[in-house]
């Protein structure tokens, strides 16, 4: 038996970290990297009764005994074909396992002689799906009832694969065949009386056949289910209902009637609670228990649902078993398998990441909230509706119909949030019971119109290009909107609330009216002051143009990537400090994984709208802008770049060019003169951001623009004084000394050669010293900010 290291980690950990709901951590073996990732997992119970955990990994089966669940032990081994999957049941005294890569067939440990000794074999028997005799070699999934095992996707090529019945009674440790289909490809199956239900997964149904005849399977009725991607079921112990999940993005746990065959209905789906917005994550394999639906949720961790009554499926427990994903990871990692049929009732799962799991749970029994939502007027049901039972863990269900069923794990008093398009929110107060149906009937009113007026503050006229954004942090609401030719934005907004609302177009700043109260239809006119700014929290017009195969530029809201192997964010997952809300843009955003989503065998470039540079009292043109540049892996060396110029319509100038990773969000600062490239009318910035295809990660992110005319004055390199700031000495070496004036606030900014800010530290009438012994030497250009204004840009000296 290999040795490898174990981790235990007891329950008040998962209490620290806020990660269980009703289910309480006993254990968790991480495993060493010599066993690498974890899959599926089976409880088995021996013929003295003690438990075990059966847990797959990328390069063996291993067998934990529970006799001490808060230490499991590792008893057993079996080292096989090195591949992703491996899934396993129980027959009496017999466990058996598949591998979905090698040529392991159907491994048999044979636990009959269990506390003398342990053995296993290796069966590979030979079957005929029509085409002639052929070996068993590779099982993508397992089932096995009190006689026969059933394989699923054997010796497939994923299109057909059919199952392979063999009957343990006539022989446990070599089972013969008892029955082969071949007619449909399953990824997975469950047996129930004479019932065999097949996850078809490539046509998207799930199938049900009678096996009455094992040798003779006959397809009786299939559904297809909600996402198309049919991965596993289950079914009720009464045979009435069925549970599936499918293994995509954004999927559900699907609940159908089946107890008539000929008319199988939809009764509901089911996703975990997040955030409106938040990218949803991928179920794998849901089991069903005693009326609860136990089931694996990849980065969502393990999920417990009311099933209890189908139509309405509610949360009652969880526990997050890979944390890593905080809400941006998307992909295959985390929970793999959870299994809930010990006696003891201990609940077991196995994560790809972090090892097996044992947790105590506790069933509760859901508060129902059903109803409909209705205009108050005209009580007519409204489509879309959303129905949101607030909390620490809150639940939401959209009324497609105007009609909604969810449901809480609590009881108690609680807020009810109800949302329609164009109605008032209202959020009422409601008394809910474990088991218990609450029916209530909300009746909203049609919200009030705000009618946001754009103006050009210098001279009074209405902008016709401009855009609106509005957000009430108190009713979770952002609505971004466009001005008409009389510069006029409309919008729905309820009634008693306050929304703080912002005015932008191109060419001007940015402005806020806070507090806006809607009590009825109001006016709000924003007047804007000129300037180019654009912290891209509403789209003003940026171009992209890209010949990648992914990873163009789009403004978002940025959802961070990490490379795992290092730590390193990739994707940024943030915007800069103190820009106004969370937007930038970002070359992808998909949030899945390193690599998922960068820039790929090509380039992408945004392109700022035209703007002016024109002027008769200004001399130069800065262009202040932030960055964010990752790159990494593949073969070296690291030549990909990001590039920024400056255009004026004939020339075009280049500003910064780096293939080297930024380390977060970078701010670079660019003063030009006509003479370095001529003023127009129609000056574009723009940044490339490119892969030259040689399997690098490139990931870039650009964010608070501004453009400004000023006029600059650079002085003898000596200590000098602008306005009250004194910077000394010049040349100076390991330290430098800025002094600014008494009144007010101000920051002192310094800036390299390439624009980069080097210190940007507030000041307040005094002298103070700056460390400079590993600047680099050259030219450094410092300003002071304060008080709406800006001093003039002088230069000094590091030797």
């Amino acid at each position: 038996m290999r040795l490898f290291s174990i981790l235990f980690l007891l329950s008040f950990w998962a209490t620290a970290q806020s990660q269980d709901h009703n289910l309480a951590l006993v254990s968790n073996v991480q495993y060493s990297t010599a066993v690498e990732y974890g899959n599926d997992i089976w409880g088995f119970v021996d013929k003295n009764g003690v438990e075990y955990a059966v847990v797959g990994s990328r390069t063996s089966t291993l067998l934990f005994s529970l006799a001490d669940p808060s230490n499991p032990e590792l008893v057993y081994e079996v080292e096989g074909a090195v591949g992703i999957w491996r899934d396993m049941k129980s027959v009496g005294d017999y466990i058996y396992v598949t591998a979905d890569q090698g040529n392991d067939g159907l491994l048999v440990i044979d636990m009959s002689a269990v506390g003398d000794s342990i053995t296993h074999n290796f069966w590979r028997p030979i079957y005929d799906k029509g085409s002639g005799d052929q070996q068993l070699n590779r099982v993508h999934n397992i089932y096995a009832d009190d006689r026969y095992v059933y394989l699923a996707g054997l010796d497939s090529d994923n299109q057909r694969g059919g199952v392979l019945i063999l009957d343990t009674e006539a022989d446990p440790l070599e089972p013969p065949v008892a029955g082969v289909v071949d007619d449909f490809y399953a990824h997975d199956v469950y047996v129930q009386d004479t019932f065999l239900y097949a996850s078809e997964i490539y046509i998207g149904e799930l199938g049900v056949y009678s096996i009455a005849d094992p040798a003779n399977p006959v397809r009786l009725s299939g559904q297809r289910t909600t996402t198309d991607f049919t991965h596993n079921a289950w079914v009720s112990d009464d045979g009435d209902f069925a549970f599936t999940t499918d293994e995509v993005r954004d999927a559900n746990v699907d609940a159908y009637d089946i107890s008539d065959l000929d008319n199988i209905k939809f009764l509901d789906a089911f996703q975990p609670y997040r955030p409106l917005g938040e990218a949803a994550t991928i179920p794998h394999n849901t089991h069903y228990h005693n009326g609860f639906l136990v089931t694996s949720w990849y980065e969502d961790g393990v999920i417990v649902i009311d099933g209890n009554k189908p139509d309405n499926l509610v949360e009652v427990a969880s526990y997050d078993t890979w944390l890593q994903a905080s809400g941006t990871g998307r992909g295959f990692n985390g929970c793999w398998g959870v299994t809930p049929y010990l006696p003891s009732g201990l609940v077991i799962a196995n994560d790809i990441n972090t090892g097996l799991y044992v947790f105590e749970p506790t069933y509760v029994r859901a508060s129902y909230l059903e109803g409909m939502v209705v205009d108050s007027i005209t009580r007519e049901l409204l489509p879309g509706a959303t129905v949101e039972i607030l909390g620490s863990r809150p639940h939401r269900d959209v009324a497609n119909d105007g009609t909604f069923k969810t449901g809480i794990a609590e009881t108690g008093t609680f807020d009810v949030r109800v949302r329609a398009l164009g109605y008032d929110t209202r959020i009422v107060s409601i008394d809910l019971e474990a088991g218990v149906v609450n029916e209530q009937t909300f009746a909203l009113l049609q919200r009030a119109t705000l009618t946001t007026i754009l103006q050009d503050n210098s001279t009074g006229s209405s902008l016709s290009d401009g855009q609106v954004l509005i957000v009430s942090e108190e009713l979770g609401e952002t609505l971004e909107s466009s001005v008409n030719n009389l510069g006029e934005a409309s919008n729905q907004l309820d009634r008693g609330s306050d929304y703080d609302v912002y005015g932008t177009s191109w060419s001007y700043q940015s402005k806020l009216a806070s507090d806006v109260s809607i009590n009825g239809d109001e006016i709000v006119t924003i007047a804007l002051d000129s300037g180019i700014v654009d912290d891209f929290f509403t789209d003003l017009g940026w171009e992209v143009t890209s010949n990648s195969a992914s990873g163009e530029w789009q403004r978002v809201v940025p959802v961070g990537t990490v490379n795992t192997g290092t730590n390193e964010v990739s994707n940024p997952d943030t915007d800069v400090d103190g820009d106004v809300l969370n937007f930038a843009y970002v070359t992808g955003n998909d949030g899945i994984g390193l690599g998922d989503d960068d820039v790929d065998d090509g380039s992408t470039v945004l392109t700022s709208p035209a703007f002016s540079a024109v002027t008769s009292t200004a001399d130069s043109l800065a262009i202040t802008v932030s960055y964010w540049y990752y790159t990494c892996c593949g073969n070296a060396p690291l030549d990909d770049t990001l590039v920024m110029t400056l255009s004026n319509g004939l020339d075009t100038m280049e500003l910064f060019r780096t293939p080297e990773s930024s380390d977060g969000w970078q701010t670079l600062r660019f003063v030009l003169t006509p003479d370095e490239l001529a003023f127009t009318d129609e000056m574009r910035f723009s940044v490339t951001a490119q892969d030259l295809g040689q399997g690098h990660i490139v990931e870039a992110g650009i964010d608070a623009f501004r453009a400004d005319l000023v006029t600059t004055m650079v002085t003898a390199l000596d200590e000098v004084a602008i306005q009250g700031l004194t910077v000394s000495p010049s040349p100076f070496s390991d330290q430098v000394q800025i002094t600014v004036p008494n009144e007010g606030l101000h920051t002192a900014q310094i800036f390299d050669v390439v624009g980069r800010v080097v210190v940007s530290q507030p000041l307040t009438g005094e002298t103070t010293t700056i460390a400079t012994g590993t600047w680099r030497p050259g030219v450094y250009y410092v300003r002071l900010l304060g008080e709406g204004a800006v001093s003039q840009t002088i230069s000094v000296v590091k030797q």
